[in-house]
């Protein structure tokens, strides 16, 4: 389910507000504290993986207070009585809590207007799949080829399915050998490598997320909970400041959050998961051989995935994924934006400007001293030999069952597109009729259900 918090309206005057939604013992998630004299917009999507009909969704107003931050309302929805498969906007007023945390029948004048889109997937017993999933990981890669082609951006969601297929088939590594070969053999301008939002880009950034997540937590988590524990004050912007606070403290504060980031990220080198390693390492020699004269060309990339899309947006989105638990509060919030800023300048290679962000220019020689410890970092992780003797097949618990069935939905959806493209391909003819069989067998199965939960 994909759930988007629009605005709020009607609250205290003169507040700062924020809302926090949830689903008990799944996720949380929270927007960014926003001042607002009549009404606030955040627009903010977040996404509830695997939710069932017992779930119950509760969406709560919280004001920002020096202590402890008031809860202005609540909203709680049961999934089952969602609309399914259709994009639904609610504009609903909270109910009232109580002292105890209890939500109360009574309505308050506060408004939230959100959109929730509930998705159904009926799945067929995981045997059914068997043979679209060999094909689908057919060595030749005919049909990830076309896929990378042809995908429209709004489809590229299924690509973390197809990924969970590879793995699941223990091919991912043929998988994205392939991919990153193909990316570097088409590419003009180098600058540009990996940092196009593709079929490429997108399905390696996934994978390296899910099979990086542990080694996420352990790396950067305990060191958020700290951040969020001291409340150290980093703010370096003079006009947010009130007369009562040391700048240079400020300062002293965010080199000792920024240090001991970075030197946590840097001394992970030995946890780095092996598949981090292998795919590196290739993409490093392969962009080698490509570009013989622009030695630079495959640590950039590498940077980019590894800073830019893996320890950038945890730190900046920390309850997304998952190295956080808990809401952030605003003073939280603008340090590990601040963090985040700094460690995307070092992956970059580039300082903060003097003229455009003057009170920003004191990082740079934390930035300039942090970068020559990020090529060792990086040069450690792409070393053949520390990535020697370990086993590359992730085996996490993946529901091929459930990813099938979106990809058999996917081609469905799409079937007359691809039977243009290639009419006479053997493997994708194959899997166009595999996929009309297999819609057939799930409509029957969705009847028979619908006909069970009447009665």
């Amino acid at each position: 389910m994909t759930l988007i918090i629009k605005e709020a309206r009607n609250y205290p005057k003169n507040c700062s507000i924020f809302a926090v939604a949830s689903i008990p013992n799944k996720l949380e998630y929270r927007t960014p504290s926003m001042y607002g004299d009549k009404f606030v917009v955040w627009t903010r999507s977040f996404v509830f993986p695997n939710v069932s009909l017992n779930d119950i969704l509760t969406i709560r107003l919280f004001e920002v207070k020096k202590k402890k931050d008031k809860c202005l309302g609540a909203k709680t929805l049961k999934i089952r009585d969602m609309v399914l498969n259709t994009p639904t906007d609610e504009s609903v007023f909270l109910s009232l809590v109580k002292k105890d945390d209890h939500i109360s029948s009574k309505s308050s004048d506060i408004q939230l207007q959100f959109q929730y889109d509930l998705h159904e997937t009926v799945m067929l017993n995981s045997e059914k799949y068997n043979e679209l999933l060999k094909l689908i990981v057919d060595p030749k890669l005919d049909l990830i080829f076309l896929l990378e082609k042809e995908m429209k951006s709004e489809d590229m969601k299924v690509i973390k399915h197809i990924v969970h297929v590879f793995e699941h088939q223990e091919c991912a590594y043929t998988l994205f050998k392939a991919l990153i070969e193909h990316e570097i053999e088409k590419c003009d301008e180098p600058a540009t490598l990996f940092r196009t939002d593709n079929f490429a880009t997108e399905a390696l950034d996934y994978y390296l997320k899910f099979v990086g997540s542990e080694y996420l937590k352990s790396t950067i988590g305990p060191h958020i909970t700290k951040i969020i524990e001291q409340q150290l004050d980093c703010e370096l912007e003079q006009l947010k400041l009130d007369r009562t606070t040391d700048l240079k403290q400020n300062f002293e504060n965010f080199t000792k959050v920024a240090q001991l980031m970075t030197r946590a990220i840097f001394a992970s080198h030995p946890d780095v998961p092996p598949q981090f390693r292998v795919l590196f390492h290739h993409l490093e020699i392969t962009a080698a051989k490509y570009f013989p004269c622009r030695v630079e060309v495959g640590l950039t990339a590498i940077n980019g995935f590894l800073f830019l899309r893996f320890f950038v947006p945890a730190l900046m989105h920390p309850q997304q994924y998952g190295v956080w638990d808990g809401p952030t509060d605003p003073r939280t919030t603008s340090t590990l934006t601040l963090l985040a800023r700094a460690i995307q300048k070092m992956a970059n290679l580039t300082s903060f400007s003097r003229d455009r962000e003057p009170h920003l220019h004191l990082i740079n020689d934390l930035i300039k001293t942090s970068s020559k410890n990020l090529a060792e970092y990086v040069s450690r992780i792409i070393d053949e030999k520390e990535g020697e003797g370990k086993d590359l097949h992730y085996k996490p618990s993946i529901h091929v069952a459930r990813d099938a069935a979106v990809l058999v939905e996917y081609f469905y959806n799409n079937m007359e597109t691809f039977r243009q493209l290639q009419p006479d391909h053997p493997c994708l003819k194959r899997i166009l009729e595999l996929v009309s069989s297999l819609t057939q067998q799930t409509l029957s199965a969705k009847q028979m259900f619908s006909i069970k939960t009447s009665t």
